[in-house]
């Protein structure tokens, strides 16, 4: 996939990138950070996609490697912390008081935790699939996705 059109790629994933970042990183501005580095890779590193498929594949796991490496950095760990409401929340979710909950109870997840709620529920992926793109068994995905369900059902109560 030498021929790669970097407009078409940013008009059909940056939506996908945008919100991987956002569910890691919690604060805007650092998943504006990520979102930029993944595609600056991308503009470096174009002649290594094979195919669309590995481009989707490529573009999921170089946004979870960006949001870890922001995560571990130094910097990020002596950052003072963000006011609650500077968290990413929608405008249109802030209005229903139990999807508020929800996401917020999301936020307060692991990271690895709330990666993996994300690509079940908001991009549709497989358990297989996410096992494939964390490198983990699928066991272990099952019970990460039914440890975080657990610990989201305790913070909102019922089912969510």
């Amino acid at each position: 996939m030498n021929n790669l059109n970097i407009e078409e790629v940013l008009e059909e994933y940056s939506d996908m990138v945008y919100r991987i970042a956002c569910t890691q990183m919690k604060q805007q501005t650092d998943a504006d950070d990520v979102y930029q580095e993944v595609f600056l890779r991308l503009v470096r590193n174009y002649r290594k996609i094979k195919s669309k498929e590995h481009l989707k594949y490529w573009l999921i796991r170089v946004t979870m490697n960006c949001c870890y490496s922001a995560l571990g950095s130094s910097w990020k760990k002596h950052q003072a912390k963000y006011e609650e409401n500077q968290l990413i929340v929608e405008p249109a979710i802030e209005k229903d008081d139990e999807l508020e909950d929800l996401l917020e109870a999301c936020f307060e997840l692991n990271e690895k935790d709330r990666l993996i709620i994300h690509l079940f529920y908001f991009e549709g992926y497989s358990l297989k699939e996410i096992a494939d793109l964390l490198e983990i068994s699928l066991s272990a995905t099952k019970t990460r996705l039914s440890r975080a369900r657990d610990v989201l059902r305790e913070k909102v109560g019922g089912n969510f």
